[in-house]
């Protein structure tokens, strides 16, 4: 009995510490509509970036989203924002329209938030593979380090 506990101990720890993490569907408001992940991007690599449009680090991060927004097509690559510190669809929209993202923006609803668990954080990163499993998370923002981190990532799963 002690070797069966020892064993069902051991499965447990190997099953919660290697178990893959699927990305989350996402309903969030994209300035008056809704975007599912599973069903949008089907067979796409998606970068998910959780930004505060007051955040510094986030801001640092635009001009190199757009660039590699553009780097890849639009058949292998997506790139979401999720605003998870304003809830004002009006300021986001004003945002996106100053910054001229080339990318999706959305509205984190706090269930969101909480599935992802970044508590609200930004920016955090989630590199997505076409099977829709988080394969790397980042979090923070610093330049070359995070740019070059976040192309590996992306090019190892093309």
């Amino acid at each position: 009995l002690l070797i069966f506990f020892f064993l069902f101990y051991v499965y447990c720890l190997f099953f919660f510490f290697f178990k893959q993490k699927t990305a989350y569907e996402i309903s969030a408001c994209l300035v008056g509509s809704e975007m599912c992940i599973r069903d949008s991007y089907k067979s796409k690599i998606i970068l998910i970036n959780f930004t505060g449009i007051g955040c510094g680090a986030c801001q640092a991060a635009i001009p190199f989203l757009k660039q590699l927004k553009e780097s890849f097509t639009s058949e292998e690559f997506e790139l979401i924002a999720i605003e998870s510190w304003s809830r004002k669809v009006s300021a986001i929209r004003n945002y996106a329209k100053r910054k001229e993202l080339n990318y999706t923006i959305l509205n984190a609803t706090n269930e969101v938030i909480k599935q992802y668990q970044t508590g609200g954080a930004a920016p955090y990163f989630f590199i997505v593979d076409q099977e829709r499993i988080i394969r790397k998370v980042i979090r923070g923002y610093s330049n070359e380090n995070t740019d070059k981190e976040i192309i590996n990532a992306i090019k190892e799963l093309l």
